[in-house]
């Protein structure tokens, strides 16, 4: 069912290859308009996965050799600010209050003018912002969506009782927001969910923890310790990295590699991530 859903959302996404438009970055964030909306990249961390991290249920050798390769355990934590003509919502948060706070000082943007965040997932480096070390709330305007799913799986995470009724569950496919759609992506978490973000025609996936290096482009059957059901992880990895290649749709993820948003090819028996601006 999840696999048909994602063949009609994506049936529906702009075509055209997108207009990337940087303005500012660095190696604490980038920032690209893409349409009218503004999309800034919030590095809270670059680093090196580990290589037992990853696991494939093929030959050892196999794994070994992808995993030589330079660069492919490469990572980052971002998070990401997408400023509309409407709204501005934050796509997860980060493990670290100091550090979302630090980086949206640095693109002047206040804590309080935050309208949405949309939780992809609640593993500590996607919900970590949210609270302050006085256990506080970090965006008190701030209403959470996050899906029911994993709501019901963290139901006892402190983040229920610090924002209370400013967090929205949500059991739907429909516009949560004015142009934002969620999109089940179960695997990785019982609940993982992505956001589909569109307005004059073009679109930005965020799309959470799809995968979490680029070894993983090579080999998509490639999967980690982290995933809670490795094969539809896979599985729905698959489907996202084939439709995105075709549709040119501009994704986002929290463990791309700098800018951690750009667009998907497919080469040879894998796929390429080509970066929205160049370091």
């Amino acid at each position: 069912m999840t696999r048909l859903l994602l063949s009609f959302i994506f049936t529906f996404m702009f075509c055209a290859a997108p207009v990337f438009s940087e303005t500012k970055q660095n190696s604490d964030f980038a920032k690209n308009i893409i349409g009218d909306i503004t999309v800034f990249s919030l590095i809270e961390s670059t680093f090196e996965h580990p290589k037992d991290l990853f696991l494939y249920q093929g030959p050892a050798k196999t794994l070994a050799s992808y995993l030589a390769k330079p660069n492919s355990t490469k990572s980052t934590v971002t998070f990401f600010l997408a400023i509309t003509p409407d709204f501005k919502i934050l796509f997860d948060t980060g493990s670290d209050s100091d550090v979302l706070l630090k980086r949206l000082n640095e693109i002047q943007i206040n804590p309080e003018d935050i309208n949405f965040v949309c939780i992809t997932h609640m593993h500590p480096d996607h919900i970590g912002g949210l609270i302050n070390k006085k256990e506080t709330p970090v965006l008190p305007n701030a209403t959470i969506f996050i899906s029911k799913k994993e709501a019901d799986c963290n139901s006892n995470n402190k983040i229920f009782e610090i924002y209370q009724d400013k967090i929205k569950v949500f059991d739907t496919n429909e516009e949560i927001i004015k142009e934002i759609k969620p999109i089940p992506v179960y695997g990785h978490t019982s609940g993982q969910t992505m956001y589909k973000i569109t307005t004059k025609g073009k679109s930005v996936l965020f799309w959470g923890d799809i995968l979490h290096a680029p070894v993983q482009f090579s080999k998509p059957d490639i999967y980690t310790h982290y995933d809670n059901n490795p094969k539809e992880t896979v599985a729905i990895r698959k489907d996202i990295l084939e439709q995105v290649s075709k549709d040119k749709t501009v994704v986002a993820g929290a463990h791309l590699i700098y800018p951690a948003i750009g667009t998907v090819s497919k080469i040879k028996d894998g796929y390429k991530f080509t970066p929205a601006v160049s370091k």
